[in-house]
């Protein structure tokens, strides 16, 4: 039985094919906001007309808004994920960029301990991608641990490199499972993140940066991103 080769795909076609795929997700994301962007006014329109004494039908129409937001989320994903926007690094400070995320994730109930480095951790990157990566950390961080339990977010600079590490303890996944998630479409991901991780390690790989996920002391997880230092 004569095995075939493996399919090799010159380098010049699979940048074509790069391309074609970040151009189809930037227009499919263009036509897709638009719409979801009327239905969030749709909605905020009903919840001022509708009776706030109509407890089910406010209900409602706060689903169809999370569900708006949700899709909307799914679009930057795959935006983020395909490249699919240029970027444009400008120099950041990882410090204000955790302070200035968390603020305005201020409706979400966080129970965080921040430990910020005294010497600045800054680094090149695009502010709306950092932004991105930041949140969804942010968002893993509060998946994984339970309201009452902390989470702390370190930042640190170690010789030319800054880092920023999410680090939480007693949770029911291992590092390795944790792991996966950050691969794309990885079927053990909620409905509809099949690429929010796969998208924050898109991003730090666009910015020369590292990912790692590995379990610490007393049972702790620890997501760890780090970056050239800016200066």
């Amino acid at each position: 039985m004569t095995i075939p080769a493996p399919l090799v795909i010159p380098e010049q076609e699979a940048k074509t094919v790069e391309q074609d795929a970040a151009h189809l997700v930037r227009h499919l994301a263009h036509e897709i906001r638009q719409p979801l962007s009327t239905l969030d006014s749709l909605a905020y329109y009903l919840a001022i007309i509708l009776p706030p004494t109509d407890v089910r039908a406010q209900d409602q129409v706060e689903k169809i808004r999370q569900l708006v937001a949700e899709a909307g989320m799914i679009v930057d994903d795959a935006v983020h994920y395909v490249q699919a926007s240029p970027s444009h690094p400008v120099n950041i400070s990882l410090g204000q960029l955790v302070t200035r995320t968390l603020g305005e994730s201020s409706r979400e109930r966080w129970n965080v301990r921040l430990d910020l480095a005294a010497e600045p951790c800054v680094a090149h990157l695009d502010p709306v991608q950092a932004q991105h990566m930041t949140r969804h950390l942010l968002d893993l961080f509060r998946q994984l641990v339970r309201v009452e339990t902390p989470f702390t977010i370190a930042t640190e600079r170690r010789g030319e490199r800054v880092h920023l590490r999410f680090t939480c303890s007693t949770v029911a996944i291992t590092a390795e499972r944790l792991k996966a998630r950050f691969e794309p479409f990885d079927n053990a991901a909620p409905s509809g993140n099949g690429l929010s991780l796969a998208s924050v390690r898109r991003i730090v790989d666009t910015h020369s940066g590292e990912l790692d996920v590995y379990a610490g002391p007393d049972d702790r997880i620890i997501v760890a991103v780090s970056f050239p230092a800016a200066c």
